[in-house]
């Protein structure tokens, strides 16, 4: 089997648990739910947190040292609450709310207390064989749009994922089963329709607010600078995707967010540039090339008046 980027990229952002469950190179599982009818009891079937007991308050804390998902993560809060900041943008989840967050983003901070029921599903798309082809699917894809997702779950849906999510525990802990992996993809069908039904009630009800235009040309903004941030360091890049002057966009983002948008811009590419050094797997040239600087010495420079070291001693610090 092939070497897992689940397990390289995410063991050191995840506590010791009991419940851990890998299917070949396609998902990692993880939750502190325990066993349905037993969830009060601590036995050694139980897939219960070895979080230090009580007097540990945090189930996962990441600060300070960003991490570049090379994978996706589905994530159902069924008691508690936390936060993860995504590309700089801080999302806070509680109960009977799904998170999905995407790969490609960064994180850079991840609070979680130990007192939050949750169910984790990370994804590697090493191969994606294993997923039905379906309009369902098609079209969850398209809702996503690539970008973090919080969707708020009534009841019957959160009963209906927890349910499936232990069902997907069972099909792939049981080596066994006739037709495993068909039964797999049926789950992720099931999961996929129960999430686009959520999203169809919201739709319906009314329920998505109404941004004022300044934050909408914002969240326009954002959206560009975290598909091209890589390739497009100038403002006049992303005004022009806008259709506005770079004069009109400072104006409005500095309105809204108090920055300008350099800022918005430098802060992605210093992020992402953290995430790749402190990952270990490229040189300072090649991170130089992929965030498309002309040098590595320039890129040096940038990263020194920055960050306040030069990148090869960002690297050395957390060995």
């Amino acid at each position: 089997m092939a070497t897992n980027s689940i397990f390289q990229e995410t063991v050191q952002m995840l506590p010791e648990t009991r419940c851990r469950l890998q299917y070949e190179d396609y998902f990692l599982l993880d939750d502190n739910l325990g066993d349905s009818q037993n969830d009060n009891q601590d036995d050694e079937n139980s897939p219960h947190l070895q979080s230090g007991g009580n007097n540990t308050p945090d189930y996962m804390n990441l600060e300070d040292e960003p991490l570049k998902l090379r994978f996706e993560v589905v994530l159902l809060c069924v008691e508690g609450c936390g936060m993860v900041r995504v590309n700089m943008q801080e999302i806070h989840f509680g109960a009977s709310e799904l998170l999905y967050i995407p790969q490609g983003v960064v994180i850079d901070k991840v609070h979680i207390m130990s007192s939050c029921r949750m169910a984790i599903i990370y994804m590697a798309y090493v191969n994606d064989d294993y997923l039905p082809k379906n309009s369902i699917l098609l079209r969850l894809s398209a809702e996503m749009k690539n970008e973090p997702l919080l969707q708020p779950l009534r009841s019957e849906s959160l009963r209906f994922f927890t349910d499936g999510y232990r069902l997907l525990r069972q099909a792939i802990a049981d080596e066994y089963l006739t037709g495993r992996n068909d039964v797999v993809k049926g789950i992720i069908q099931a999961l996929a329709a129960s999430l686009l039904s959520e999203f169809d009630r919201v739709r319906q009800t009314g329920q998505i607010p109404c941004m004022p235009r300044s934050e909408q040309l914002f969240q326009q903004f954002l959206t560009l600078v975290r598909q091209h941030y890589a390739e497009h360091h100038e403002v006049s890049y992303y005004a022009d995707r806008l259709c506005i002057t770079p004069k009109y966009l400072g104006l409005v983002v500095r309105q809204v967010t108090g920055r300008r948008p350099v800022e918005w811009i430098r802060d992605h590419i210093i992020l992402d540039a953290r995430a790749m050094i402190l990952s270990g797997n490229y040189t300072i040239q090649q991170v130089s090339d992929m965030l498309n600087f002309p040098n590595a010495s320039f890129f040096g420079r940038y990263f020194r008046e920055h960050v306040g070291c030069s990148p090869g001693q960002y690297g050395r610090r957390l060995s």
